[in-house]
């Protein structure tokens, strides 16, 4: 399905001299898949990197199973960037706080994360009581200094709640522009039951459905191999591996440019049931199920060894002038608008940020859509979800979007607020909810 049977034995990439951190509940280092070659760095791994006693799943070992395995060992099966070596990080020991993200910063060149985000309300806050600050500028000092300045290459798995109407805007690891949020499909190459989705979301790997039989065999505790079962915690990992092949094959490429590749080599997918696809004005295709689609590590790494780098990143900005309207109660659309200027012109749009400042009676019960200047449109938070904290003093509601890449991000954006739940009391809900302002900032690069 990714193609990765080609970079092995035709362009002889194996993720050789790319130091993987993986970020879990612990990876078993005496599975025969981490043998070899000084294949573990314990030196510049967290001081808790073993499971805990208490693990019976062995997740972490399975996931680092999956990036870095042996092959040829007559064990499990071989990992996807099997000649790479790692750290580790057990994120749930009491001494590994989310600001280990960047510990060690410039021993590793991927950080792997399958693990649940610390930001699960209804949209992340900036600076607000989600994601604390130590967590968020762990991530700017990977893209930063990681990499002797090219950036550490941050991968997310997207989670797995498809059907209880989750959104990767939800968490402020998958809504971060410093990160590839992965997600998931079956042997199909089809949306998995589970695979979290968005307008964010930027690829998806291959992890099994629920009814899939068979999974993938990894690495498992007490130095056994292990069914990985489904989930985006494993579709996650094959990602991370394709990027160390990546590395091995250009290692010049910055955070940026890997996600760039990622975007313009991964696979569309054709599926009648996935109604959010959609080709912008600047011929990239989009799904919220599939990001720009299924990672392909053949046409990733013959892109890595012919990409022109990307110019440093840059900044275009629009500020609305609407200020403390009334968000109506009664399903009715409330719209609003900004101009990003002409001063901007040849800008080419990446990720897309939008700080949202309200307050609303139940803010989860609000759909937000945002339409760019070339028309097109991105869900950021699709609605009806319980959720009622409260903005404070300088928070925003932070809302991503890489559904305009490649776009000119001159002109005027729309932001559309509906309130999908209206038999509250419209009393109560009409003294608190009030829209007050809009930001929206395009990361990218100027078309020099």
């Amino acid at each position: 399905m990714i193609n990765i049977q080609y970079v092995w034995n035709t362009l002889k990439y194996t993720g050789k001299g790319i130091v993987v951190r993986i970020n879990d509940d612990g990876v078993d280092i005496n599975n025969k898949e981490f043998e070899g070659n000084n294949k573990f760095d314990e030196k510049n791994s967290c001081k808790s990197f073993e499971p805990n006693v208490d693990d019976l799943d062995g997740h972490g070992t399975s996931v680092a199973g999956i990036v870095l395995g042996n092959a040829n060992n007559d064990f499990c099966s071989a990992g996807i960037a099997y000649d790479s070596t790692f750290s580790a990080c057990n994120f749930f020991a009491k001494d590994v706080p989310y600001s280990s993200l960047a510990y060690k910063v410039n021993t590793f060149d991927i950080s792997q994360n399958s693990i649940g985000s610390p930001a699960c309300s209804a949209g992340q806050l900036t600076q607000g009581n989600n994601m604390d600050i130590d967590t968020i500028d762990a991530l700017a000092t990977g893209v930063t200094e990681g990499r002797n300045g090219k950036g550490i290459v941050f991968v997310f798995a997207s989670g797995n709640k498809f059907y209880e109407g989750e959104d990767i805007n939800m968490s402020g690891w998958t809504n971060s522009r410093y990160t590839i949020t992965v997600g998931a499909v079956g042997k199909d190459g089809k949306h998995t039951d589970y695979s979290t989705p968005g307008a964010a979301l930027m690829v998806t790997g291959p992890a099994g459905d629920f009814n899939d039989v068979g999974h993938i065999i990894t690495a498992g505790l007490g130095g056994t191999c292990a069914n990985s079962g489904s989930g985006t915690s494993f579709s996650c990992p094959v990602v991370s591996g394709v990027i160390a092949l990546m590395l091995e094959a250009r290692g010049e490429l910055t955070w940026r440019d890997v996600q760039g590749i990622i975007a313009s080599t991964s696979k569309k997918v054709k599926d009648s049931e996935d109604k959010s696809a959609q080709t912008n004005i600047a011929g990239v295709w989009h799904s919220d199920w599939y990001g720009f689609g299924i990672i392909d590590a053949k046409k990733a790494v013959n892109t890595a060894l012919k990409w022109d780098l990307w110019s440093p990143e840059e900044q275009a900005m629009g500020i609305s002038d609407d200020e403390d309207k009334p968000i109506p109660n009664n399903g009715i659309e409330f719209v609003s608008e900004l101009t990003v200027g002409s001063e901007y012109k040849g800008f080419i749009s990446e990720s897309v940020v939008v700080l949202l400042d309200l307050q609303h009676y139940s803010r989860g019960d609000l759909k937000v859509t945002l339409i760019s200047p070339k028309g097109t449109q991105s869900v950021l938070h699709a609605g009806k979800r319980p959720e009622a904290t409260q903005t404070k003093g300088d928070q925003r509601w932070k809302l991503m979007t890489v559904r305009t890449w490649g776009e000119d991000p001159t002109g005027i954006w729309k932001l559309k607020l509906q309130d999908l739940v209206v038999d509250i009391d419209s009393t109560t809900a009409d003294s608190v909810n009030g829209f007050k302002n809009w930001k929206l900032t395009a990361y990218g690069r100027s078309d020099d």
